[in-house]
């Protein structure tokens, strides 16, 4: 009896060793793209933000943190961001993977939904604020808010996915920009105040997202390749 071949779906030779390999890759070079988009642009506009803010008869005071350290603590951030990123997603991928047969369509779908839930739905509902902007909602309050929101994301993108591949498109439109309308309209809305000029403001806001989008494309782009090599 001759023996027959199969051949397997990238996903189901990926397993939890796989795609945390794959995560953790991407989340570094993430992490490398966002620090130096950082340094290079957004840190300027920050240290005019603070500059501003700081009032005339306080610019003698020493800063607890030199800008020095403010930077390190930047890249540690943005290496931690990876990090979490990196397991968030090896975990989602493990979950999906199988039931799609397709490992590089599975990241680009995360990465899209990320994009979505945690970079566009924010940006437009509650922007970055610089340092000197007070906003109307307590700390906890906007927090709350801006997870909701998130969720919401998510949840949407989720829906989508699962209404798209059975065919109803329609459906799946709605169940992406009906919740998150909705939470646009039921969450508080946050209007800061500010002496700074608004051409800072939106600067600093543009910088930020930028960063964000960054941060996800490379992240994005570098598990994408990764995968290819895999299957090559």
């Amino acid at each position: 009896m001759a023996a027959t071949s199969r051949t397997f779906p990238a996903t189901e030779r990926l397993g939890a060793g796989g795609w945390l390999n794959v995560a953790l890759l991407s989340g570094l070079a993430a992490a490398a793209a966002a620090t130096v988009f950082n340094l290079a642009i957004s840190e300027r506009v920050l240290d005019e933000a603070a500059r501003r803010e700081r009032p005339a008869h306080d610019v003698m005071l020493i800063e607890p943190f030199t800008r020095g350290q403010q930077h390190g603590g930047m890249v540690v951030g943005e290496l931690l961001l990876g990090l979490a990123a990196a397991l968030l997603f090896a975990g989602a991928a493990l979950v999906i993977g199988p039931r799609t047969g397709a490992a590089r369509r599975v990241w680009i779908g995360l990465t899209a939904a990320a994009v979505f839930a945690i970079v566009l739905l924010p940006a437009v509902k509650y922007p970055p604020r610089p340092p000197g902007v007070e906003s109307d909602l307590a700390i906890g309050e906007r927090q709350t808010a801006y997870l909701l929101l998130v969720a919401v994301g998510l949840a949407g993108a989720g829906a989508f996915v699962a209404l798209f591949r059975r065919g109803l498109r329609g459906a799946a439109a709605v169940a992406l920009l009906l919740p998150a309308a909705l939470a646009f309209v039921l969450l508080p809305d946050d209007h800061g105040k500010t002496a700074l000029p608004s051409r800072l403001v939106n600067e600093f806001r543009v910088t930020s997202i930028a960063a964000q989008l960054v941060f996800w494309l490379a992240f994005g782009l570098a598990g994408t390749w990764l995968l290819r090599r895999r299957d090559a």
